[in-house]
């Protein structure tokens, strides 16, 4: 139990606050119109310097380090990509100092959980601490900064190659939200391929005139297509000669694809013999022209002869039409 003469009252500090509050409460109560547009004259200056304030889409978290997508042309061999890879890695080391380790990763692994055709590249870089980075006006260079340097030398080094840039987490999160490697992506849906490839154009051109895109940011994850051999029989030459589309396929099959004509056996082991021309010769079309597909018992005609050969249109960037949906 309490005992003795007890008050209530305020301590020091709050007198204090009260003699100042008090006096402050009854001249805004006798000038409040005053008041209130002093507080909406306030509000309306807030939200001018709100809407001059830089932003980012997402705020991003600095891993560490940098995922550079290198996409090169899908016609590429595995053995290519893999020695274009292994140049990259050394040269990259070699002309940036900033960069502490590398390493990359090619196509699909045995778990497919992102497909990647043998041409796609992950390629890893860790750099070092930013006190170890080259200095402009005596202030180390910003991230952005380090990673143009890096994306110029990987171009140099890979010239038909396209370089995107992004976080191994933040990839990761963007591929498995919407399928897309990077923050915003635009899908473009059709059948035909030649408007996909004018429209896709037309955006880039739009995306690139955005006030906030960085250079070189805005890139396509599919672009051209991939070469293509075209033969097309003469119907008109075939009945000519009493032959059948599959004659002129079989020929077309054992040149270019190979035919198995016989077994090697080698112990308890066998193997296929398969026939078929030289890759040099597979690329030369007038070799192909000059196949000789057989007429009857005893005949023989030139490819060239009873079918048109040609290659598709060429570009030097290839890649696989992808799909979303079961839609180009």
């Amino acid at each position: 139990m309490l005992r003795g003469r007890i008050a209530e009252r305020d301590n020091l500090v709050v007198r204090f606050f009260k003699a100042v509050y008090e006096p402050a409460l009854h001249l805004s109560l006798r000038l409040r119109w005053l008041v209130v547009l002093g507080a909406v004259a306030l509000f309306a200056l807030a939200i001018v310097i709100f809407n001059r304030l830089g932003a980012d889409f997402i705020p991003k978290l600095d891993e560490g380090a940098f995922t550079m997508m290198v996409f090169r042309a899908a016609s590429i061999s595995l053995d290519a990509t893999v020695e274009a890879q292994r140049k990259t890695d050394r040269e990259i080391k070699a002309r940036v100092p900033e960069v502490e380790q590398v390493f990359s990763r090619i196509g699909s692994a045995e778990i497919a959980t992102d497909p990647m055709p043998p041409s796609d590249c992950d390629f890893y870089i860790y750099y070092k601490p930013r006190s170890q980075w080259r200095k402009i006006d005596n202030k180390p260079i910003s991230k952005d900064e380090l990673a143009k340097v890096i994306t110029t030398e990987i171009k140099a080094i890979n010239p038909d190659a396209y370089v995107m840039v992004a976080q191994s987490v933040e990839m990761r999160f963007n591929e498995m939200l919407e399928g897309i490697r990077a923050d915003i992506a635009v899908k473009i849906f059709g059948n035909d391929y030649d408007v996909l490839e004018r429209l896709g154009a037309e955006v880039k051109e739009v995306l690139e005139q955005i006030p906030g895109t960085r250079e070189g940011e805005v890139e396509f994850e599919t672009t051209g297509r991939v070469p293509m051999l075209e033969i097309r029989v003469k119907r008109d030459v075939l009945a000519q000669y009493s032959l059948h589309s599959g004659d002129v396929n079989q020929t077309i099959a054992a040149a270019l694809g190979g035919q198995t004509v016989g077994t090697l056996v080698e112990g308890n082991r066998r193997f296929d013999i398969v026939v078929r021309l030289n890759e040099a010769d597979r690329e030369n079309l007038e070799t192909i022209r000059a196949l000789p597909v057989r007429v009857g018992e005893a005949g023989m005609l030139p490819l060239g002869t009873v079918a048109d050969i040609e290659r598709s249109r060429q570009s030097r960037q290839f890649c696989v039409i992808r799909r979303s949906d079961e839609r180009r």
